[in-house]
Protein backbone atom coordinates (compact mmCIF):
# COMPACT_ATOMS: atom_id res chain seq x y z
CA UNK A 1 0.00 0.00 0.00
CA UNK A 2 1.43 3.40 -0.72
CA UNK A 3 0.97 6.19 1.72
CA UNK A 4 1.38 8.98 -1.02
CA UNK A 5 -2.14 9.76 -2.39
CA UNK A 6 -0.58 11.90 -4.99
CA UNK A 7 2.22 9.27 -6.33
CA UNK A 8 -0.71 6.67 -6.13
CA UNK A 9 -2.73 8.85 -8.35
CA UNK A 10 0.03 9.45 -10.51
CA UNK A 11 0.47 5.29 -10.86
CA UNK A 12 -3.11 4.89 -11.59
CA UNK A 13 -3.34 7.42 -14.57
CA UNK A 14 0.12 8.28 -16.18
CA UNK A 15 1.44 6.43 -19.01
CA UNK A 16 5.16 8.18 -19.39
CA UNK A 17 6.84 6.94 -16.91
CA UNK A 18 10.78 7.02 -16.79
CA UNK A 19 13.57 6.02 -14.59
CA UNK A 20 15.85 8.37 -13.93
CA UNK A 21 19.82 7.59 -12.36
CA UNK A 22 21.22 9.93 -9.92
CA UNK A 23 24.78 9.79 -8.53
CA UNK A 24 25.52 11.38 -5.47
CA UNK A 25 28.94 11.74 -3.54
CA UNK A 26 30.00 9.14 -1.30
CA UNK A 27 29.28 10.87 2.07
CA UNK A 28 26.01 12.32 0.57
CA UNK A 29 22.90 12.39 3.27
CA UNK A 30 19.28 12.04 2.53
CA UNK A 31 16.90 15.46 3.66
CA UNK A 32 13.83 14.30 5.78
CA UNK A 33 12.03 14.41 2.43
CA UNK A 34 14.89 11.92 0.48
CA UNK A 35 17.79 12.90 -2.35
CA UNK A 36 16.98 15.79 -4.01
CA UNK A 37 17.84 15.98 -7.55
CA UNK A 38 19.54 19.16 -7.49
CA UNK A 39 21.79 18.27 -4.68
CA UNK A 40 23.60 15.25 -7.21
CA UNK A 41 26.84 14.84 -9.04
CA UNK A 42 25.48 13.92 -12.02
CA UNK A 43 21.96 12.83 -13.55
CA UNK A 44 21.31 9.97 -16.45
CA UNK A 45 18.09 9.23 -18.29
CA UNK A 46 17.18 6.77 -20.42
CA UNK A 47 15.48 9.03 -22.78
CA UNK A 48 16.96 10.24 -25.90
CA UNK A 49 18.22 13.92 -25.77
CA UNK A 50 17.84 13.55 -21.65
CA UNK A 51 15.00 15.21 -19.71
CA UNK A 52 13.98 17.68 -17.29
CA UNK A 53 12.76 16.73 -13.71
CA UNK A 54 12.54 19.39 -10.85
CA UNK A 55 14.29 22.05 -12.71
CA UNK A 56 17.54 19.82 -13.10
CA UNK A 57 18.62 18.56 -16.62
CA UNK A 58 19.40 14.15 -16.89
CA UNK A 59 21.76 13.25 -20.07
CA UNK A 60 20.45 10.67 -21.59
CA UNK A 61 22.80 8.18 -22.31
CA UNK A 62 21.01 5.35 -19.63
CA UNK A 63 21.15 2.02 -22.48
CA UNK A 64 19.53 -0.22 -19.68
CA UNK A 65 18.78 -0.09 -16.31
CA UNK A 66 19.55 -3.68 -14.59
CA UNK A 67 16.91 -5.62 -12.17
CA UNK A 68 16.81 -4.20 -8.56
CA UNK A 69 17.31 -7.53 -6.81
CA UNK A 70 15.75 -6.98 -3.04
CA UNK A 71 15.26 -9.46 -0.38
CA UNK A 72 14.36 -9.66 3.28
CA UNK A 73 16.89 -12.02 3.66
CA UNK A 74 20.90 -11.49 4.91
CA UNK A 75 21.16 -11.09 0.47
CA UNK A 76 22.73 -7.49 -0.28
CA UNK A 77 20.25 -6.22 -2.51
CA UNK A 78 21.73 -4.64 -6.03
CA UNK A 79 21.28 -3.08 -9.29
CA UNK A 80 23.19 -1.74 -11.79
CA UNK A 81 22.98 0.49 -14.52
CA UNK A 82 24.74 0.12 -18.26
CA UNK A 83 25.29 3.73 -19.66
CA UNK A 84 25.99 4.62 -23.58
CA UNK A 85 29.93 5.34 -23.86
CA UNK A 86 29.97 6.45 -27.58
CA UNK A 87 30.24 9.91 -26.39
CA UNK A 88 32.57 9.42 -23.94
CA UNK A 89 31.06 11.23 -21.28
CA UNK A 90 30.73 8.64 -19.20
CA UNK A 91 34.24 7.21 -19.65
CA UNK A 92 35.29 10.77 -18.41
CA UNK A 93 33.25 10.75 -15.46
CA UNK A 94 34.99 7.28 -14.31
CA UNK A 95 38.54 8.86 -15.10
CA UNK A 96 37.94 12.24 -13.62
CA UNK A 97 35.04 11.59 -10.48
CA UNK A 98 35.01 7.93 -10.26
CA UNK A 99 31.85 5.69 -9.86
CA UNK A 100 33.78 3.72 -7.28
CA UNK A 101 31.70 4.58 -3.61
CA UNK A 102 29.24 6.95 -4.96
CA UNK A 103 25.69 6.98 -4.03
CA UNK A 104 23.52 5.69 -7.02
CA UNK A 105 19.44 6.18 -6.96
CA UNK A 106 17.09 5.10 -9.15
CA UNK A 107 14.15 7.02 -9.28
CA UNK A 108 10.66 6.74 -11.50
CA UNK A 109 8.86 9.41 -12.11
CA UNK A 110 6.10 10.62 -14.64
CA UNK A 111 7.57 13.08 -17.24
CA UNK A 112 4.28 15.09 -17.38
CA UNK A 113 2.67 14.61 -13.62
CA UNK A 114 5.73 14.89 -11.66
CA UNK A 115 5.88 17.72 -10.35
CA UNK A 116 7.14 17.46 -6.68
CA UNK A 117 9.93 15.25 -4.83
CA UNK A 118 6.73 13.49 -4.07
CA UNK A 119 5.82 12.66 -6.83
CA UNK A 120 8.27 10.18 -7.87
CA UNK A 121 9.43 6.76 -6.29
CA UNK A 122 13.00 6.03 -5.01
CA UNK A 123 13.37 2.21 -6.75
CA UNK A 124 16.87 1.74 -5.16
CA UNK A 125 19.47 2.93 -3.45
CA UNK A 126 22.79 2.00 -2.93
CA UNK A 127 26.55 2.14 -3.41
CA UNK A 128 28.73 1.73 -6.54
CA UNK A 129 31.18 -0.86 -6.93
CA UNK A 130 34.23 -0.21 -9.31
CA UNK A 131 33.04 -0.75 -12.47
CA UNK A 132 34.57 -3.86 -13.98
CA UNK A 133 32.46 -4.10 -17.70
CA UNK A 134 33.16 -1.43 -19.96
CA UNK A 135 34.56 -0.52 -23.50
CA UNK A 136 33.97 1.88 -25.87
CA UNK A 137 30.77 1.46 -26.54
CA UNK A 138 29.03 0.97 -23.05
CA UNK A 139 29.94 0.59 -19.60
CA UNK A 140 27.84 -1.06 -16.21
CA UNK A 141 27.87 0.22 -13.51
CA UNK A 142 26.33 -2.51 -10.25
CA UNK A 143 25.50 -0.82 -7.26
CA UNK A 144 24.89 -2.23 -3.69
CA UNK A 145 22.57 -1.41 -0.83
Amino acid sequence: MIDNVSWQTILETATDFSLLCELYAANATPTDDGFHPSDAIARYAAVKGGLEYLGQPYIGLVKTFGNVNTSMTEVVNNSSVTFSNVSRVISQFEFSEGFEGKILVTRLISRGQSLTLNDSQIIFTGRCDRPTKGDKESLTVYAKS
